[in-house]
């Protein structure tokens, strides 16, 4: 931790410190750590590093506490760990919490899709009650396993930020509402001529292969 003289007051000593940061997944989660942190009183600048999962922080003790950085960061959905000697093996147990918990997600994700997938890709005219099994499945896979992009995404949009989660959440979301509609009021197409098509296995294997990936 480095101090140095603040320019507009040389009693007020700006501090240099870099907090390790848990739950960004990509360069704009980085960005948007940046902009709340710079957004808040006293911070005077945020520099975060999506390959080192950390953000270095310059800020004025006296206006903002390293509780009040925290909690900013928290707002958009991501943990800011303070410098401590368990530092180190809290962000490492985390990560290895994350990851067995990711892991089961992603599992029953797939186990799930794939009966959506081979329903919607090879049964294309459907058999009875197939919409309504796609529809159940579909719903734990994206708001259950996949809630986390929601989540994220809701508390971006609050701020007026977005990231991958948010277009994974808009997408699969829209998908699924879309689906839901034409299955439980299909006759709304019907009627005018149009298939009341879904888009269940879309919207399951999207989320299924993101889990994947993350």
């Amino acid at each position: 931790m480095d101090t140095v003289l603040s320019p507009v007051s040389e009693k007020a000593p700006i501090i240099r410190d870099t907090f390790p940061v848990n739950g960004m997944t990509c360069a704009a989660c980085s960005v948007s750590v940046e902009s709340i942190l710079k957004a808040q009183p006293g911070v005077v600048e945020a520099n975060a590093s999506y390959a080192n999962r950390s953000v270095e922080i310059q800020y004025n003790p006296e206006l903002i506490a390293v509780k009040g950085l925290q909690k900013a960061v928290s707002q958009i959905g991501y943990e800011l760990v303070p410098n401590t000697e368990m530092a180190a093996e809290e962000l490492e147990l985390a990560e290895k919490q994350h990851y067995q918990t990711l892991k089961r997600r992603t599992l029953a994700a797939f186990i799930l899709s794939l009966p959506v997938v081979i329903i919607g890709m090879f049964f294309h005219h459907g058999f009875p009650g197939s919409n309504w099994i796609m529809l159940v499945l579909t719903a734990i896979v994206i708001f259950w396993l996949g809630q986390d992009f929601f989540v994220n995404g809701f508390k971006k949009a609050r701020h007026l930020s977005a990231n991958m989660d948010t277009l994974v959440a808009l997408s699969t979301g829209v998908a699924f509402l879309f689906s839901a509609f034409n299955t439980v009021y299909p006759a709304y197409f019907a009627s005018r001529g149009l298939m009341p098509q879904v888009y269940f296995e879309s919207a399951a294997a999207i989320i299924a292969f993101i889990l994947a990936v993350n």
